[in-house]
């Protein structure tokens, strides 16, 4: 995880990319935007495999896509997953 909260994604042609919406032990599929440098934003297409450690998120608002909220982009994760990586 950055220290924005987003996911750290590394690429097999070893270029990392900032990812919202994804934790760590996620497995997934990302967009990654034409021209994007060594280190960009990718855009969470689709969860392949969840983290053990995703629980199901209340909010109805929360999102990672236009129109969507994601103010509180550790949600989807257990508290005691939360607390390990913000120390």
């Amino acid at each position: 995880l950055s220290h924005k909260g987003l996911g750290v994604v590394d690429s097999p042609d070893g270029r990392t990319f900032f990812a919202r919406g994804v934790w760590p032990g996620d497995t997934a599929v990302f967009q990654i935007p034409e021209g994007a440098e060594k280190y960009s934003e990718a855009f969470l297409i689709s969860l392949l495999t969840p983290s053990v450690d995703r629980v199901q998120v209340a909010c109805p608002h929360r999102g990672t896509s236009p129109g969507t909220c994601g103010g509180c982009p550790w949600m989807m994760a257990s508290y005691a997953s939360q607390l390990k990586f913000k120390q």
